[in-house]
């Protein structure tokens, strides 16, 4: 159905949709779905947003700027925002085994072909992109866990 222009300013300024999804290995996200009018732009900075917690102002901001940089025009604009809750120990540890996993699977991958010309040269391979996997895949140490009760 085609909404007349005139009908779309009558819109409510803001309207959220809110639901919950659960990924792997438990992670619950709260997704928060909304439409901004170009003429109440400014409501981007009073959102309510109870799941981003101490986070929100600085989630307000980065909506408003993302806002800015689209362009809309006099369209309706369609965001959509997922927030992570955080993580308990036992999650935390599920996603750090993935790590090595992941880590050795790309060292295979790349020393395979290698492997059948020289040996040492393929282990040199293996052995930097594994390095270079576990330094680009983010870990969740202990210490930082504590500090946050599920």
């Amino acid at each position: 159905m085609k909404i007349a222009r005139p009908q779309l300013y009558r819109q409510k300024p803001v309207n959220i949709e809110r639901t919950q999804y659960i990924g792997h290995y438990g992670i619950t996200f709260a997704v928060i779905r909304f439409s901004v009018l170009p003429a109440h732009r400014q409501t981007l900075a009073n959102l309510c947003l109870l799941e981003a917690g101490t986070r929100a102002t600085e989630v307000r901001y980065r909506l408003a700027d993302l806002y800015g940089k689209m362009l809309p025009g006099d369209l309706p604009c369609k965001m959509t925002v997922a927030i992570a809750k955080p993580l308990n120990r036992q999650q935390a540890d599920l996603l750090n085994e993935r790590g090595p996993l992941i880590a050795l699977a790309l060292a295979g991958l790349f020393s395979a072909p290698i492997h059948p010309f020289s040996k040492p040269i393929a282990r040199a391979a293996a052995t930097t992109v594994g390095a270079i996997t576990k330094s680009i895949i983010r870990s969740y140490p202990l210490e930082a866990m504590e500090c946050q009760k599920p």
